[in-house]
């Protein structure tokens, strides 16, 4: 009896881990790679059926994805970026309209080891940023039952000189004994791949592994004084509130879905803090020719911005290619959603749209206008 007993535990453990798989670094980009993924800011999921307990096999259904928008992320060998010089030991760079962001390659891990450009804080500063130590974005070979810790930190000083008179004139009282201050930008990140089983998107299904991911990250500006250098974070928010969308700490919680045998993330689904509600998900693009999406496309002559930069008032003229429910978007640097609008329009009718600006720190944003048949992406700036 405890043979048979013995015999059918181990056929249930062979069974088990066969429906497991493990993602090596075959799946991490290479010079000349193009990863190319689709996004839903308004997923119709439910978030009962994916916020599953760990375990598997499983099945996660994402057939219900609308590919509202795409992009490309192209990856080079390092050495073709103006800023290679600056990180020694990159294998990878990507360049996109703001940045070059560049990439440490090993048999173990896929790291971010910082970008040159505009600045990820919203301020409108450009300098070449480190990640240190790098920031781990993928892992080899990745199991059921992996637990890993990310940390990461990017501290950069300014001159005073170089600010935005935005961020000038809500230093502390005290400013006029600065001459710097520091951005400290600091992740800290708990893995778990916690389930594994097959996941559905509309195009295909995978068999996946599932990496729960939890992470805090957090901004703070201190200023340096006779004194030393000391944290003047808290000051500016109460000295001007609209600070405190961009310093603090943000709480970001996804699971992230893994294939062993494409190089895409297959799914990232982004919860709120309660984790009660699927706020967006990115997701490998489909095949161009199976499945009928809107790519971004450049806005058209018939759009215009003004002022931009902007001061005290956005103002958007455009003309719309159909009637119908018109979504205005303003994100940060981050990618954050910060403002929400929506028109109702009429096709070939010209509309305008206003919104105040005042109340914004200086810095680069987007404006996100999405229709029914396009969506179209409008860089900004704000410049007190």
């Amino acid at each position: 009896m405890r043979q048979l007993f013995n015999t059918l535990l181990f056929l249930a453990i062979a069974q088990f881990c066969s429906a497991q798989i493990t993602v090596t670094s075959a799946t991490f980009p290479v010079p000349n790679d193009t990863l190319r993924y689709a996004f839903d800011d308004r997923p119709a999921l439910d978030v009962q059926s994916l916020y599953t307990p760990p375990g598997g096999p499983q099945t996660w259904d994402l057939s219900k994805l609308v590919a509202r928008s795409l992009s490309s992320q192209v990856f080079r060998a390092a050495s073709v970026g103006k800023n290679a010089s600056a990180y020694p030991g990159a294998e990878l760079v990507v360049v996109d309209a703001i940045r070059e962001t560049y990439y440490n390659v090993t048999n173990s891990s896929f790291e971010n080891m910082g970008y040159a450009g505009v600045d990820p804080f919203g301020l409108g500063l450009n300098a070449r940023f480190k990640l240190l130590p790098a920031y781990t974005e993928r892992r080899s070979p990745m199991n059921f039952f992996d637990i890993k810790v990310a940390n990461s930190a990017i501290i950069q000083g300014f001159a005073v000189s170089e600010l935005p008179e935005v961020v000038k004139k809500n230093l502390p009282s005290s400013a006029a004994l600065v001459d710097s201050i520091r951005v400290r930008l600091t992740f800290s990140r708990n893995d778990v791949v916690d389930a594994f089983g097959t996941l559905k998107l509309p195009f295909a299904q995978y068999t996946v592994l599932r990496e729960k991911r939890t992470e805090y990250i957090s901004t703070r500006i201190d200023v340096r004084t006779f004194l030393g250098w000391l944290d003047a974070t808290d000051l500016i928010v109460n000295q001007n509130a609209s600070f405190a969308s961009v310093l603090g700490v943000d709480t970001l919680i996804s699971h992230n879905f893994f294939s062993n045998t494409t190089k895409e993330v297959i799914a990232q689904l982004n919860f709120n803090t309660a984790q009660n509600q699927i706020t967006s998900v990115r997701f490998k693009a489909p095949p161009r020719a199976t499945v009928p999406v809107r790519e971004v496309q450049p806005p058209t002559a018939q759009l215009q911005l003004f002022p931009n930069p902007v001061d005290a008032e956005i103002q958007l003229s455009f003309v719309p290619l159909i009637s119908g429910q018109l979504r205005i978007e303003l994100h940060d640097a981050l990618g954050r959603t910060l403002k929400t609008s929506q028109v109702e329009v009429v096709q070939q009718q010209k509309m305008r749209w206003q919104m105040p600006g005042h109340d914004l720190p200086s810095g680069i944003y987007t404006l996100v206008l999405s229709t029914a048949d396009r969506l179209e992406t409008v860089p900004l700036v704000v410049q007190h």
